[in-house]
C-alpha cells in the first residue's frame, strides 16, 4: 500500500527548490521528500513567489498560501505598530495588541471585528512573532562578556571561508557644518535643528579579507537638487531617502535582501555580523545568515568599529578639506566656514565613496583579527599592502600639509586626527515615532502621503547652483589641463583628464544622435 502523500511546509519547499537547481529531476526529489512530482513542479513554478515569502520572514512551517481575510488593513496597521514598540523597547503583551487592533478597526468601521484569541495566533504565526522575557543590558561593556565571545567565534566560523565572513554597520556623518558643538550631540540632541538636517547615515559592509560592498547612504531628500539630471541608480552608492536621513527597518530589509539576491546569484552561503539595534529586524535569508553581536559589547567586538570607519572617515575629512583649500585660492573674499555650507550631498556621496574605496584589504583584516577573527595576515593578496599601512592609514602630522592641520582647528575647533570622531555619537535610528493614538483612517493616509510626495524636492536653500559651461568650454578647459599636467609632469592628474575626454566624446556622439533627423541624411530637392 503507498504511503501517504504529505504537503510541504516553507522551508522543505525551499528545500526542494534548491535540490531540482542543483540537477536533480523532479521525480526523484519528489520520492525523496515523499510527495507527489507534481507537488514539485508546481513548487518550481511559483519559486519567486515562495523565495520571497522566506526572504519576508514568514514562517518557515506554513504550507498553505495566506487567505484574504478582508482585515489586511488592520493587519498591516498592528504589525508597523508592533516594529515601531519594538524599536523603542516597548513590552508588548498579547492583551496590548487585542487592543490596538480593536482601536484600528474601530476607526477603520469594522465593528464586527473582534481581534479574538484566533485572530491574534494567526496574526503571531504569520508575522513569525515570538514572545520572549527581556533581560537587562549594562551600559558599560563587560569584558567577560567580549572574551567569552571571543572563545566562541572560532566554532561559529568553522564551516565558512574568511571571504564569506561579513561585518556591517551603519554610521552618521556631518557632511557640512560640524564644529565643536558635535561633541555634545548625543540621542535627542540631535532630532531638531539644522545640524539634524545637514546629515546622511552610510551603511558600511565588508568581509574578513576586506572585499568591500557599495555603500547605502541615506539621506533628506529624494532627489536633491544637486543631482541635476543624474540618474540615482549611476552614482557610486546605493542612495536612500527618508525625513531624517535615519537607517529604518524597511530600508535596512531592502538592502539585505539585495545583498543576499547577490550572495545567490554567486552561489555562496554568507555569515553576516551585526549589532542588534532596533531598526536591524532578524530575517531568515537564503544564503545570508545573521549573527548579532552581544549587546553593549561593539565598541569591542566588531570590526568595523575597530578602525575602518574611522580611517573611511578620516579620508573623507581630508578631502573635504582640501576642496575648501582650493576654493579659498580661487576666492579670496571666502573663508572656510562660508565654503564649508556650500558642500552638496552629491560631493559628499563621491568623497565618501572614494574614501571607502582606499581603505586599505590589510586594515580591514587587522580590525577583523583583533576582535577575534583570526585570518593570515600575510597572505599573497594583501602582502603588496603591508609596508603602507602606517603611511596610508595613520596620517603622521609630517605627511599632513600645515594648512590642512590648521584649517582642522580653524572651522571644526578640534586636532587633524580627531576629525572622524566629530560626528561619532550621531543616532543613526528613526527613533520618532507615529501618533498611534490618531485615527487608524489619518495614520494610513499619512503613511500614503508620505511615499507620495517625501523628499520629492530638495529643501537644502544653502545649495548654491553656478554657471554652467557649455561641452566646448569643457574640451577648452580639459585641453588646458592636459598642457599643465604635461608642463608639471603630473601623471595621475592626465590619466583622469584622458577619462574625462572620453566621457565628453561619448556625450558629444549621444547629443549628435539625438538631434540627426531623417531629413539631414538627403540633400534637399529644389
Amino acid at each position: 500500500m503507498a504511503s501517504k502523500r504529505k504537503e510541504l511546509c516553507l522551508s522543505e519547499k525551499i528545500n526542494a527548490i534548491k535540490l531540482v537547481e542543483s540537477g536533480r529531476s523532479c521525480r526523484s526529489v519528489a520520492n525523496e521528500l515523499n510527495v507527489g512530482r507534481t507537488q514539485i513542479m508546481g513548487i518550481v513554478k511559483r519559486k519567486r513567489e515562495l523565495f520571497e515569502d522566506f526572504e519576508n520572514n514568514a514562517p518557515s512551517d506554513r504550507k498553505r498560501q495566506r487567505r484574504i481575510t478582508g482585515n489586511e488593513e488592520i493587519n498591516d496597521l498592528c504589525w508597523k505598530w508592533f516594529q515601531d514598540a519594538t524599536t523603542r523597547n516597548i513590552n508588548v503583551s498579547g492583551p496590548l495588541l487585542q487592543e490596538k487592533a480593536r482601536k484600528f478597526a474601530s476607526d477603520l468601521g469594522k465593528n464586527e471585528f473582534k481581534a479574538s484569541n484566533g485572530w491574534l495566533e494567526s496574526f503571531i504565526k504569520r508575522n513569525n512573532i515570538v514572545f520572549r522575557t527581556k533581560s537587562g543590558e549594562s551600559a558599560d561593556v563587560d569584558n567577560s562578556v567580549v572574551e567569552d565571545w571571543k572563545t566562541k567565534l572560532p566554532k561559529l566560523l568553522t564551516s565558512y571561508d574568511p571571504k564569506d565572513v561579513f561585518n556591517m554597520n551603519e554610521t552618521g556623518l556631518f557632511y557640512r557644518d560640524s564644529g565643536n558643538k558635535s561633541y555634545v550631540v548625543k540621542g535627542s540632541d540631535c532630532h531638531g535643528g539644522k545640524r539634524s538636517k545637514d546629515r546622511l547615515t552610510i551603511l558600511c559592509c565588508t568581509n574578513m579579507v576586506g572585499d568591500k560592498e557599495k555603500l547605502l547612504m541615506i539621506g533628506k531628500s529624494r532627489r536633491p537638487r544637486c543631482f541635476g539630471k543624474m540618474d540615482v541608480k549611476s552614482l557610486p552608492v546605493n542612495y536612500k531617502h527618508n525625513k531624517k536621513a535615519w537607517m529604518t527597518s524597511e530600508i535596512f530589509t531592502d538592502w539585505l535582501k539585495s545583498f543576499n539576491a547577490k550572495m545567490k546569484r554567486e552561489k555562496r552561503n554568507v555569515l553576516l555580523f551585526l549589532d542588534n539595534a532596533p531598526c536591524h529586524p532578524k530575517l531568515t535569508l537564503s544564503n545570508v545568515t545573521l549573527k548579532f553581536f552581544p549587546p553593549n559589547t561593539t565598541s569591542k567586538s566588531q570590526p568595523l568599529d575597530q578602525g575602518v570607519i574611522q580611517a573611511m572617515k578620516m579620508r573623507y575629512r581630508r578631502r573635504q578639506l582640501q576642496h575648501i583649500i582650493r576654493k579659498m585660492d580661487s576666492n579670496k573674499t571666502l573663508n572656510g566656514s562660508d565654503l564649508l555650507k556650500q558642500i552638496s550631498v552629491l560631493d559628499s556621496i563621491y568623497w565618501v565613496a572614494r574614501s571607502w574605496e582606499d581603505v586599505l584589504k590589510l586594515t580591514i583584516s587587522k580590525c577583523f583579527s583583533n576582535c577575534g577573527f583570526k585570518i593570515d595576515l600575510c597572505s599573497d593578496e594583501q602582502k603588496g599592502d603591508s609596508d603602507s599601512v602606517s603611511d596610508e592609514d595613520c596620517d603622521d602630522d609630517d605627511d599632513v600639509p600645515l594648512a590642512l592641520l590648521r584649517l582642522s582647528k580653524d572651522i571644526f575647533s578640534v586636532d587633524y586626527h580627531d576629525l572622524p570622531t566629530i560626528d561619532s555619537e550621531i543616532p543613526t535610528t528613526d527613533t520618532e515615532t507615529v501618533n498611534w493614538e490618531a485615527n487608524a483612517r489619518d495614520i494610513l493616509a499619512a503613511n500614503d502621503e508620505q511615499s507620495d510626495t517625501e523628499g520629492g524636492s530638495d529643501t537644502e536653500a544653502d545649495e548654491h547652483e553656478e554657471n554652467v559651461c557649455t561641452i566646448d568650454d569643457m574640451n577648452d578647459y580639459v585641453m588646458k589641463m592636459k598642457q599643465f599636467a604635461i608642463r608639471s609632469g603630473h601623471a595621475k592628474i592626465m590619466s583622469a583628464l584622458v577619462c574625462i575626454e572620453e566621457s565628453l566624446s561619448d556625450l558629444m556622439l549621444t547629443n549628435k544622435n539625438t538631434q540627426t533627423k531623417l531629413n539631414d541624411f538627403f540633400p534637399s530637392q529644389k
